[in-house]
């Protein structure tokens, strides 16, 4: 997930598709608050009387990250496809390093 903060590396290798690997983060994300949010529900399903709150705020800001991530998939796929940002930052990236 840390390369996904290295905008130059990832427009420098995979060129004007950059906008899959964070469209597929964004789902990761979703899948993974998902999944916690259920394993926190197990102690609700034991006990009658256990909060289940923590589960639904963790679901909750697992997906609002993904859906901001989602989000910045689409703006880079539309930057890439109308202006051809990507290649402005990989050469970015090749020349300065950063």
């Amino acid at each position: 997930m840390l390369k996904l903060l290295n905008t130059g590396w990832i427009a420098h290798k995979y060129g004007k598709r950059r906008w899959i690997h964070y469209a597929l983060a964004a789902i990761f994300l979703f899948v993974f608050g998902f999944a916690i949010a259920n394993f926190l529900t197990i102690p609700a399903m034991l006990n009658s009387g256990a909060d289940t709150a923590l589960a639904g705020w963790t679901f909750l800001s697992f997906a609002c990250l993904s859906m901001l991530t989602l989000i910045y998939s689409i703006w880079l796929s539309y930057t890439d496809e109308a202006h051809g940002t990507y290649a402005e930052v990989a050469e970015r990236y090749r020349t300065h390093g950063w």
